[in-house]
């Protein structure tokens, strides 16, 4: 089955790529930008036994988070 993992900073956690994009955009015009966080986007095919343990091997799991959806459909 094919799956998309989320990954995301904890809240509280010092996102600085994303603070560094936030300062970039609104530098080149984007004035309406507030704030970027950061996160990875993984897709893959796996059992559903497996997707817990991939996703947590994916995540740093002191400093982000996961999530995991089924792609359906594909």
């Amino acid at each position: 089955m094919r799956y998309r993992i989320t990954t995301h900073y904890h809240p509280g956690i010092l996102d600085l790529a994303g603070r560094q994009i936030s300062k970039t955009l609104l530098s080149i015009g984007f004035k309406d930008v507030k704030k970027v966080k950061l996160g990875e986007t993984y897709e893959l095919t796996c059992s559903p036994e497996q997707i817990e343990d991939v996703a947590k091997e994916l995540t740093n799991q002191v400093m982000k988070f996961y999530t995991i959806e089924p792609i359906k459909g594909e």
